[in-house]
């Protein structure tokens, strides 16, 4: 198992999307773009955090809040709070990882866990 999984790929492309897209002054052309590689970088970060729950419970959970709390993923994850307060793009445009997306903007990435059975 790999324990920090992060394709270098999205890290560019969420990065590059980041820069020409700024809060307030984002073109529908690159929020779009922005949003397609927002959407890049989440998903392997919550099959990441859900696989680390799955193998190691809560010791599996810091683990991830601990890979993903350096200064790219604290940026990114700012970014998109100001990007949403700015209304460059709604919770709602996202049918997949809604929940995520809701949960990264108004807790932070701390806050990011799959749903065990006890949750229901």
């Amino acid at each position: 198992m790999v324990i920090n999984y992060r394709p270098s790929g999205v890290c560019q492309g969420i990065a590059s999307s980041d820069f020409q897209c700024k809060p307030g002054s984002c073109t529908q052309t690159a929020a779009k773009e922005y949003r397609s590689a927002f959407f890049w970088y989440i998903v392997p970060r919550l099959r990441h955090i859900r696989d680390l729950d799955m193998l190691y419970g809560d010791n599996g959970l810091r683990l991830a809040r601990t890979i993903y709390s350096d200064s790219l993923d604290v940026r990114l994850e700012q970014g998109y709070r100001e990007r949403y307060q700015a209304k460059a793009f709604r919770i709602n445009d996202s049918r997949e990882n809604r929940d995520a997306m809701a949960m990264l903007i108004f807790k932070g990435g701390a806050a990011l866990r799959s749903c065990r059975r006890s949750d229901l």
